[in-house]
């Protein structure tokens, strides 16, 4: 669901292109099937898998842009991260948080259907490195005029008040 398969087919013909896919490594078993689709495209050379990492902001810094082609992902945490850490994002309206990408201007989003066209034409925008320094100029201004903490802080509310009244 997280179209990891899309991110690999739009590898196929590009030079100079890395993907490093973290956090696969709690189904091996779909860190298996994504291993051998790459293999089975050929992209597998360009592609790491990083399994579980605690390091996630640090790899944030080092990248030059989020992709996340989710099918469905209900909130896509990963991507207000990305925003929050001013790194330019590429997503699909699939994805809870992907709003915050055009709020922000930090990126961009692709409307449902699918396009993969339109996907390839957002990755190669991606690879402008003006282009990623305004939308991270813009996603950290973005953050900074907002704080996603509250909703946090609300939750904890709700659930303190629920637990009390049940006593």
């Amino acid at each position: 669901t997280k179209g990891l398969d899309r991110v690999f087919e739009a590898l196929l013909g590009r030079t100079g292109v890395r993907v490093i896919a973290a956090g696969l490594a709690g189904n091996r078993r779909e860190t298996d099937r994504a291993r051998k689709l790459a293999a089975s495209l050929g992209v597998d050379a360009n592609v790491s898998f990083l399994g579980h990492r605690e390091d996630i902001p640090e790899l944030m810094a080092a990248a030059d842009a989020l992709v996340h082609p989710a099918r469905y992902d209900m909130t896509g945490g990963v991507i207000l991260e990305a925003v929050c850490s001013g790194l330019p994002v590429i997503t699909t309206a699939a994805c809870g948080f992907s709003e915050h990408v055009e709020r922000a201007n930090a990126g961009l989003v692709l409307e449902l259907p699918f396009d993969s066209k339109r996907f390839n034409e957002a990755l190669d925008l991606a690879l402008v490195a003006e282009q990623r320094a305004d939308w991270s100029r813009n996603a950290i201004d973005y953050a900074a005029a907002h704080d996603f903490s509250m909703g946090l802080e609300m939750a904890a509310d709700v659930i303190e008040n629920v637990a009390t009244t049940r006593r």
